[in-house]
C-alpha cells in the first residue's frame, strides 16, 4: 500500500512540473512572456499567467 502512495505522488509531481516553464515569471508587459501567455499585474507587480478574462 505504502509503495502505491508513493507513486502515486510522484505521477501528480511530474504532471504539476510539465507546465508552461514561463507561468508566474516576472514581467512588465506582455511582450516578457512567452507563448500565449499575459503579462498580469496587479499592484504594480506583474506576473505571467495564462488568459483569464480581465
Amino acid at each position: 500500500m505504502q509503495r502505491r502512495q508513493i507513486t502515486l505522488l510522484l505521477l501528480a509531481l511530474v504532471a504539476a512540473c510539465e507546465g508552461d516553464p514561463d507561468l508566474g515569471k516576472p514581467c512588465d508587459k506582455d511582450e516578457d512572456c512567452e507563448g500565449e501567455l499575459i503579462c498580469d499585474v496587479h499592484d504594480g507587480q506583474g506576473t505571467c499567467q495564462e488568459e483569464h478574462g480581465h
